[in-house]
């Protein structure tokens, strides 16, 4: 029997209407006042060439930009990518053409550049007359704007072989094919030597050999970056390794790129290669906002000392490494005393098998900090991608005031996430410590609490509830949530847009969200609060894996005097 709309809504609600039960507001309506809050003056321009259209890519660095008072632009979405289809690269290079006339600062995704898109750089189609023409355009480019700034970022490909009809029979047996081709080359043992044998017998030589020549491609690709970041043409390259595992044939990659880096004086300074593709473009965008002020000094604190060294699913190193490559891409200091930190980044990773106090300790923490004075961000990681594994929930159950976080994050890889934290968290703080007026300041904090909202509804309300439920309705209605045809995906967004808004009401009317809250500079009898939340979801592709979240607030501001600064 098929299940309708509004049961589908009633599922999803019912389990948070328990959660969020306690919604009593801090103070009445009439306490407070609408706040208009806008920059005075547009502080800089950047051009984003894009890893490729999903809202990571694209919508979230343009918010992003906004703390950071930065007009960010993207390509037209007509030329860009759309799922399967790769986006038209000459029309890109045009697009580039035009914008170094108007911008000095300009991010491009060599992955887009080269092949139209990320889930087409898995497919290796490229020619050696592709690469050289493509990294030709860059020097052409640099040469005829010798004041543009040029940051590239290119991805090292994901440890799981693309997906096609080909190759989809001999994905897990390429996953063990490739872990066993780094373990071999560190331990070289003869029972490893077996197991490869046996995997080359059951897999096609055609498919081994694709995927060793998407390597090396891959390789000699970056090798030519690295001679335009010798040569001048750019001045920062970003290099990132998408989904990856503990061993695996990108990690040889990798590793290879690591020590010609570090061989070279320049290269050491201007390049760096990390873990991530998809929070890559949010680093360089904080890297560039924040890059002529003081750097900050960041404390991390984990939800138990046992977190740190966690390496979760789709990652090659800890859970610790990636923090530390992160705090590096924006050029923050990581500091261990909590007293002389700009803020505190705190990690939390639930599982299955979590003692049910670890949740209350964690938020039990994090209150202290905030009572500290010092902001902090949050990143809120679940190793099997559950909303029970997740400590939001808690901290509305204990009514933590969570528009005093200044960045949240739990939406997919732990790169993904620690890397958005960080960025927003950066350009966050950083603004504000510069910040000369009031004015200015509301405009920091308003576009922050933009982004905050956004994180809260899509990393934990999207991706954490209503996603499941949505693949779960569509595949009884015989539909595959990774390739809508056109009728589901138009009725998924018409459930999703709805879906949504029911949750956004549900969050407003917590105690948490209710909460009044101060900025940085604002006197002692001052407070906001956040009075109307509604939000605009879409499914950018035919498919459930990601959504389009933007979220609109109304910020009331009171004279009232409240015991909260941030």
């Amino acid at each position: 029997m098929r299940i309708t709309c509004r049961l589908l809504l009633l599922f999803i609600s019912i389990p948070l209407l328990f959660l969020l039960s306690s919604c009593s507001p801090h103070s009445s309506d009439s306490d407070y006042r609408e706040v208009d809050a806008h920059f005075p003056v547009q502080a800089k321009r950047i051009a984003l060439l894009p890893l490729d259209s999903r809202p990571a890519c694209t919508l979230l660095p343009e918010r992003l930009a906004r703390i950071g008072n930065v007009d960010l632009v993207t390509p037209p979405k007509d030329i860009l990518d759309h799922y399967h289809r790769p986006a038209d690269r000459m029309q890109l290079r045009n697009w580039l053409q035009a914008e170094a006339d108007k911008t000095d600062v300009m991010i491009v995704s060599a992955d887009m550049l080269l092949h139209g898109s990320l889930l087409h750089s898995r497919k290796n189609e490229l020619t050696d007359e592709d690469v050289t023409s493509a990294l030709d355009f860059l020097r052409t480019l640099r040469k005829e704007h010798p004041s543009l700034r040029l940051f590239v970022f290119h991805t090292i490909p994901r440890l799981l072989i693309a997906d096609d009809e080909e190759t989809e029979e001999y994905q897990e047996d390429m996953l063990s094919y490739s872990t066993l081709q780094e373990e071999i080359h560190i331990f070289n043992q003869s029972d490893l030597l077996e197991d490869m044998m046996e995997l080359e017998e059951d897999i096609p030589q055609e498919i081994r050999d694709r995927y060793h020549r998407l390597y090396e491609r891959n390789r000699k690709t970056n090798e030519a970056l690295l001679s335009l970041v010798a040569d001048g043409t750019i001045e920062y390259l970003a290099i990132g390794q998408d989904d990856g595992h503990i061993f695996g044939l990108p990690n040889l990659v990798k590793d290879h790129l690591d020590r010609q880096v570090q061989r070279d004086a320049l290269l050491s300074e201007r390049v760096e290669i990390v873990r991530g593709a998809d929070e890559l473009a949010m680093l360089l965008v904080s890297r560039i906002i924040t890059e002529e002020l003081p750097p900050l000094s960041v404390y991390v604190a984990y939800g138990d000392e046992d977190m740190s060294g966690v390496v979760m699913p789709f990652m090659s190193q800890s859970v610790n490494t990636t923090v530390e490559e992160k705090l590096a891409s924006v050029n923050a200091q990581r500091v261990y005393s909590a007293d002389e930190a700009d803020y505190i980044l705190y990690l939390y990773i639930g599982n299955d098998a979590s003692d049910l106090k670890r949740p209350h300790i964690a938020a039990d923490a994090i209150r202290r900090f905030d009572g500290t004075g010092k902001p902090v961000a949050l990143v809120d990681l679940s190793e099997h991608f559950r909303a029970s594994e997740t400590l939001f929930p808690t901290l509305l159950k204990e009514e933590f005031p969570i528009h005093r976080l200044i960045a949240y994050a739990g939406w997919n890889t732990a790169s993904n996430a620690i890397g958005t934290a960080v960025s927003e968290a950066t350009v966050y703080t950083a603004k504000m410590k510069q910040a000369q007026t009031a004015e200015e300041q509301l405009a920091i904090g308003h576009a922050n609490l933009l982004y905050l909202n956004d994180r809260f509804l899509d990393d934990y309300y999207y991706m954490k509830l209503i996603q499941p439920y949505l693949k779960l309705r569509l595949s009884a209605l015989l539909s595959d949530p990774y390739q809508l045809s056109m009728k589901s995906y138009y009725e998924a967004n018409g459930w999703l847009d709805t879906a949504m808004q029911n949750q956004a009401d549900l969050l407003s009317a917590t105690t948490s969200h209710k909460a009044p809250f101060s900025l940085p500079l604002s006197t002692l009898d001052e407070s906001f609060a956040i009075s109307r939340l509604t939000v605009e979801s879409s499914l950018p592709w035919e498919r459930t894996f990601e959504a389009n979240v933007i979220s609109k607030i109304s910020l009331k501001k009171s004279k009232k005097s409240v015991d909260t600064a941030r």
